[in-house]
């Protein structure tokens, strides 16, 4: 599965300064869904199969870390079982999330 960050979020996590450890960006299984999230706006209910995704900040000596957390947003067995199976964090140098 693939997720897409909208380009906006993207820019953001890239331009935020030091000091701003978390933030939550909306990430869709399709183009299509992140398409209908940027033309939403913020506020507005996210589409069937999106969801919140937590991007936490950790500096290290080798420099910034980011982990991207998909998982523990959705409740039910479902969730459950989707976090038991797959892998929820994945982690990237944080210069990495910036729109191309």
């Amino acid at each position: 599965m693939r997720l897409l960050l909208a380009p906006t979020a993207a820019a953001l996590l890239a331009a935020a300064p030091a000091w701003a450890q978390t933030s939550e960006v909306p990430v869709c299984p399709s183009r299509e869904d992140a398409q209908m999230v940027m033309q939403a706006g913020p506020g507005a209910s996210l589409p069937q199969g999106c969801r919140v995704a937590t991007v936490r900040r950790l500096d290290t000596p080798a420099g910034p870390v980011c982990v991207i957390d998909i998982g523990g947003q959705q409740a039910g067995i479902v969730g459950a079982v989707r976090d038991a199976v797959a892998t929820t964090e994945w982690w990237t140098a944080c210069a990495n999330l910036r729109a191309p």
